[in-house]
């Protein structure tokens, strides 16, 4: 799977999410994504290659090491973003 920033992806729950970030930890890709709907629902996934998929992530600790990371990556974004202007 080739998912981006920005890329529209719907979930096995048939709710279409918005790729905010994307960040390597470890070996896997991690993504944000924030439900378009609402814009209120987030999820941190991670794509699972071998089928194809996205698996939530649920443990907390982990959640609060990709946290910082998901927000450095978005800064470093914007920054790239910025010096078009």
């Amino acid at each position: 799977m080739d998912i981006n920033i920005n890329d529209k992806i719907t979930l096995s729950n048939h709710k279409k999410y918005l790729v905010i970030s994307k960040i390597t930890y470890e070996n896997k890709t991690y993504y944000y994504l924030l439900d378009i709907e609402t814009g209120k629902e987030i999820k941190i996934c991670y794509e699972n290659v071998e089928k194809e998929s996205m698996i939530e992530v649920k443990d907390s600790e982990l959640l609060q090491t990709l946290f910082p990371l998901f927000m450095k990556k978005s800064q470093e974004v914007m920054v790239e973003m910025l010096k078009d202007f």
